[in-house]
């Protein structure tokens, strides 16, 4: 859902709407993802994955590109729900 943003602003429930039209009953929908960093976490190995994801959105927002954002699972759950996943 987080590339969504990329190539279709705004568009993640939207497409959570149309997924639930095209699965049949009974069907499967897997979602794989990534939890956003947490900020406050001090760790060298955090810090470094912090740092990376800033330049990749840096590098992005200079080419105007709309950076990719990850969906926390809370959000992701639901919203399933609210369409009737």
């Amino acid at each position: 859902l987080g590339s969504v943003e990329h190539f279709a602003a705004h568009f993640q429930i939207g497409l959570l709407r149309r997924l639930h039209g095209l699965i049949r009953p009974g069907g499967w929908l897997m979602f794989i993802g990534k939890e956003p960093e947490d900020p406050s976490h001090q760790d060298h190995v955090s810090r470094l994955v912090l740092d990376a994801e800033a330049l990749r959105d840096s590098t992005m927002i200079l080419g105007r590109q709309r950076p990719y954002r990850e969906m926390p699972l809370w959000w992701v759950e639901q919203e399933l729900h609210s369409v009737g996943f």
